[in-house]
């Protein structure tokens, strides 16, 4: 009986998860596409810098924690590209930057590891790159 309810239980609530991601799915579709300007994204990029000054205001030191040089994607060595969507997004090239077995897949696999195993530690990802980059 105690099985019954939480399966029954566990059922309702991945059905709700997907609801709610449907629902995110459309709303992200029915938002127009458009361009971001390349300058404006370099422009609104900050140096992160951690500069150290003296007593009296004089710059002793500057330490850069990053330091970024952007290329434009033809730059990108090929066996590069292709280890990058391998090690982040098997499917990248399959699916419109959400991928929604993969979500589906992680909801119910970490729901599973949550309630059945009590392992908080064995939580999987399935954020694709190009949500991790709207993310950044």
């Amino acid at each position: 009986m105690l099985f019954r309810i939480v399966s029954s239980s566990f059922s309702i609530l991945s059905l709700f998860v997907v609801i709610v991601f449907l629902s995110f799915v459309i709303i992200y579709s029915s938002i127009n596409n458009y361009n971001i300007d390349q300058k404006a994204v370099f422009d609104s990029l900050s140096p992160s810098a951690n500069v150290f000054l003296s007593e009296d205001g004089s710059v002793l030191h500057t330490d850069y924690n990053e330091h970024r040089f952007y290329i434009t994607y033809d730059k990108i060595p090929d066996n590069l590209k292709r280890a990058f969507i391998s090690a982040e997004d098997k499917n990248f090239f399959e699916h419109i930057g959400i991928d929604l077995s993969s979500i589906a897949r992680a909801t119910l696999q970490n729901l599973y590891n949550y309630i059945f195993t009590n392992d908080n530690n064995r939580l999987i990802g399935a954020s694709t790159i190009t949500q991790q980059l709207v993310k950044n």
